[in-house]
């Protein structure tokens, strides 16, 4: 029962994934599937090890923040007689130092005469996800046929950090054909925190303030996971034009899920009175589950050309989260993620280098498709109207009775843009040099967020579903990130 509350709000966060790897690599926006000679490929495209010659060691650090933002405040609540009047904080996140990628490449000749002439082996940490933002909703409105007036007040602190571990085996073919499987090994620490405080400063019949509720509430999860992926790059000819196909599988996770909220609320018989003296009902409620999840299988195609010393990279990446499910034992939970809520998305990137002598310049570009449906949202219960003709809450599990998380974010497209340099000490010789690279890259990216406290056919808004009806409201998040690369070929 547990089990099945879980929902595709909460597997979500595994599937975030930021552009990142090497400066480098963020710097040509991704774009390095067909071309390799990155560590960073190693996911995306595990035959780019394959085209190393020489050794290779590096490592990243980054600093990070992010500012959150309401896109469209003071729509009109729907079913009221009178505007919402809402609004955001415009939270920003602190500045935040972190090791995002740290890898090496063993390159071993072969000296065969038949074809092989190298046999490569890497391995790469990645941070794949480094999110840390805060969300915050502010309203006031007159209840519908009523003249009861509520204030509400929101806050979610998120994080959510993803490290995966990838370790490859490549293979070159006369410089023509590269192909390579890497087997990725994911972690997942996600952590929710905040508040929803809803105060009643005026109701009908009564002159002074008479009813509040505030609850606070965490929930959070760490989740274990493996993969494992195929690709191949092509080069048909001499020449700068080199193709690129990858498959990757799906991500097996193990999650553990904690949620726990404390609510505090000025109504009923049973309360106690704090020290200012006012009637306080504290009501803790907590548990905890392990369930499965089965991210989406990806395929990734690309083409590069180079010329002279530049060259132009542009990749596409399908990933099928319609597939996507949550399972408990050998049960799918068919009312969650790509039976409900997801569907299929693809990510586009471009990116661009040109040398100038032992100095090189780039920019790349990424469009991220949303994930969720336009109609999805987050189902964990409806309002049920009994003999004595009111309206309870019912969970759709008994995990969900008692859950006050009822908000929901629906993800739309993110843009990523970057810029980057680099310096190498010897960029056109064989033998031992170091490389230092740095780049620069900004996402906006946006979501329709919506509290969810009215969620069904409740007295006030009589809807015949369970579809909530508090306004949706927009959102944006914006975010940059320095990274700098440290490494020696040799």
């Amino acid at each position: 029962m547990a089990a099945n509350a879980q929902t595709s709000y909460d597997v979500a966060r595994l599937m975030e994934e930021d552009l990142n790897g090497t400066a480098r690599y963020v710097g040509m926006g991704g774009a390095m599937g067909a071309f390799g000679s990155d560590v960073s490929v190693i996911s995306k495209n595990p035959a780019g090890i394959g085209t190393f010659v020489n050794n290779d060691v590096n490592v990243s650090f980054s600093g990070s923040a992010s500012c959150t933002s309401m896109r469209n405040p003071g729509i009109a609540f729907e079913g009221t007689p009178s505007a919402t009047a809402y609004y955001s904080d415009g939270d920003k996140s602190d500045l935040r130092m972190a090791l995002d990628n740290a890898s090496f490449v063993l390159t071993l000749p072969t000296y065969s005469e038949y074809g092989l002439k190298n046999v490569n082996f890497a391995f790469a940490y990645r941070r794949v996800a480094d999110t840390e933002r805060i969300l915050s909703y502010h309203d006031d409105f007159q209840e519908p046929d009523s003249k009861n007036v509520v204030f509400r007040d929101f806050e979610d602190n998120q994080q959510n950090r993803i490290n995966q571990f990838d370790f490859n085996l490549s293979f070159n073919h006369n410089d023509r054909f590269y192909w390579g499987i890497t087997t990725g090994v994911v972690t997942s620490l996600y952590r929710s925190d905040g508040h929803f405080y809803d105060y009643y400063p005026k109701q009908e019949g009564f002159n002074s303030p008479t009813d509040y509720n505030s609850v606070d509430r965490m929930n959070d999860f760490n989740a274990r996971g493996w993969n494992i992926g195929l690709g191949v790059i092509l080069r048909p000819r001499a020449g700068g034009l080199r193709f690129g196909l990858s498959f990757k599988s799906p991500t097996y996770y193990r999650v553990n899920q904690y949620y726990s909220d404390y609510l505090y609320a000025e109504w009923g018989s049973d309360y106690t009175i704090d020290d200012k003296g006012n009637k306080i009902v504290p009501d803790k409620y907590s548990t905890n589950t392990s369930y499965r999840f089965v991210s989406p299988l990806s395929v990734n195609v690309s083409a590069g050309y180079s010329w002279n010393t530049s060259a132009i990279g542009l990749e596409y990446e399908f990933n099928a989260a319609g597939l996507a499910n949550m399972k408990i034992a050998n049960q799918t939970l068919k009312n969650q993620c790509g039976y409900k809520d997801f569907k299929s998305y693809s990510v586009l990137r471009v990116g661009y280098e040109t040398n100038i002598s032992k100095l090189s310049l780039r920019c790349g570009y990424n469009y991220t498709f949303p994930v969720f449906k336009e109609d999805a949202y987050k189902n964990i219960g409806n309002y049920v109207q009994g003999e004595d003709q009111e309206y309870k809450f019912k969970g759709t599990t008994e995990f969900n009775q008692n859950r006050f998380d009822r908000e929901f974010e629906n993800p739309k497209g993110r843009h990523t843009i970057s810029v980057g340099a680099g310096y190498c000490s010897a960029p056109n010789s064989e033998g031992s040099q170091f490389y230092v690279d740095a780049a620069f890259v900004y996402n906006i990216s946006n979501s329709d967020f919506n509290v969810g406290e009215y969620s069904v056919n409740d007295a006030y808004h009589r809807r015949v579903d369970d579809r909530p009806v508090d306004p949706t409201v927009g959102y944006q998040t914006r975010r940059g990130k320095l990274l700098l690369t440290l490494g020696w070929t040799f």
